[in-house]
Order: structure tokens, then C-alpha cells, then sequence
């Protein structure tokens, strides 16, 4: 556990804390995955983490941005990022990520593969310094796209 709160505290605090010392090479992460048994915390942490950093916190389940009109959820996203970016420093924060980003395959219906483009796009673009920060939270971590951030 101490080895998880110092890379939080580096990788993630630190970043939104002091983004000058995040130039050249050293760049901070733009999303984390935390993952474990319901009850553990992950929602708390997240909490805490945003409290701690005094960053806008946005907490959002697959289930608020479910759209029954294709293209609605991606719009919904893509509006959470711009409004993260505005009142920046800020966390995103996704509960229960697998019903979002849930692994693709030649199966997956084309919803959610779509979903999962636009938020991995979307994190793909986020300022490198740190001051808008995604983290999701599953107990499902085999169930979550592995792209990588």
C-alpha cells in the first residue's frame, strides 16, 4: 500500500499540485485504474484525492451516460471533458468503468466501441500537465478495454 500512495502521490497529486515540475520527459499519468472488491474505497480515495489536490470532481457511472440515441453518450462525454477542462485543476471520475469501456471484440456491439474511442481519444488529448486526470474504478479489471491511456 505504501508503494500505491507514493505513485499517487507523484504521478497524480504531485502533477496537479506543482505542474511546472512536469516538463520535458517527465510527464504524469492521465488516467488510473483503481480496481478491487466493491467496499474497498475506490470511490472515497477518488474523493479524497480530488479534495486533497482542491480539484473539480466529476463522478459519473456508465449507467448516467447510457443514451438511448446513438451518438448521445459520446456527445455526453465529450461535454464532461470540455466542462473538466474549464474548471480545471479537475478528476473525472468513472465508477463501475467496465460498463463503459468494456473490452472490444469483433462482438461488441458498435455502441460501445464507439464510447471507447471517444474516451480514449479524449484522454489522448488531455493536457499534458496533469490538470485534468481520469480515473476509473472497477472490480472487474478483466473486463475493462486495456487500451492503454
Amino acid at each position: 500500500m505504501a508503494d500505491v500512495k507514493r505513485d499517487l502521490q507523484l504521478n497524480l497529486m504531485g502533477a496537479m499540485q506543482r505542474p511546472e515540475l512536469f516538463t520535458g520527459l517527465l510527464q504524469p499519468a492521465k488516467g488510473i485504474l483503481f480496481y478491487g472488491p466493491p467496499g474497498t474505497g475506490k470511490t472515497m480515495l477518488a474523493k479524497a484525492i480530488a479534495k486533497r489536490c482542491n480539484a473539480s470532481f466529476y463522478n459519473l457511472s456508465a449507467s448516467s451516460l447510457g443514451s438511448k440515441y446513438v451518438g448521445e453518450s459520446e456527445k455526453l462525454v465529450k461535454l464532461l471533458f470540455d466542462e473538466a477542462m474549464r474548471t480545471q485543476p479537475a478528476i473525472i471520475f468513472f465508477d463501475e468503468i467496465d460498463g463503459l469501456a468494456p473490452v472490444r471484440s469483433s462482438r461488441q456491439d458498435q455502441i460501445h466501441n464507439s464510447i471507447v474511442s471517444t474516451l480514449l481519444a479524449l484522454m489522448d488529448g488531455l493536457d499534458p500537465r496533469g490538470q485534468v486526470v481520469v480515473l476509473g474504478a472497477t472490480n472487474r479489471v478483466d473486463a475493462v478495454d486495456g487500451a492503454p491511456p
